[in-house]
């Protein structure tokens, strides 16, 4: 499970359902799903964050909500893709724009102290 303290720790980026090539890659991996629908799958990507913004991902994994509200939100994992063990699925990580704040944040710094004033 994911757990942020004043904006430090982990949290799930990039989610979104799965999309149909996806399913049908991965869904003979998935486990018979009570009361669930494939097509309310949702992949996303968990990472080490500061301050609200990803900053090194650790792996991506396809899941459900059991509980969602605005203060707390409890999921099941279903799969871990492209192979089924605990890593990073790099190809939603390049399509998910909240993977570039922190690259885009570090070069804009170094641009900005490197200037003479």
């Amino acid at each position: 499970m994911t757990y942020t303290f004043n904006g430090i720790g982990t949290a799930i980026y990039g989610e979104r359902l799965l999309t149909k090539e996806e399913i049908d890659m991965w869904s003979a991996n998935f486990p018979f799903l009570t009361g669930q629908s494939i097509s309310n799958l949702i992949i996303g990507t968990e990472s080490l964050t500061i301050f609200f913004v990803p900053i090194l991902p650790y792996r991506t994994i396809v899941y459900y909500y059991t509980q969602k509200d605005y203060s707390r939100s409890e999921f099941q994992i279903v799969y871990f893709p492209p192979s089924g063990k605990e890593q990073i699925y790099w190809p939603h990580v390049k399509n998910s724009y909240a993977f570039y704040i922190f690259p885009i944040v570090l070069v804009l710094a170094c641009i900005w102290l490197k200037i003479p004033r």
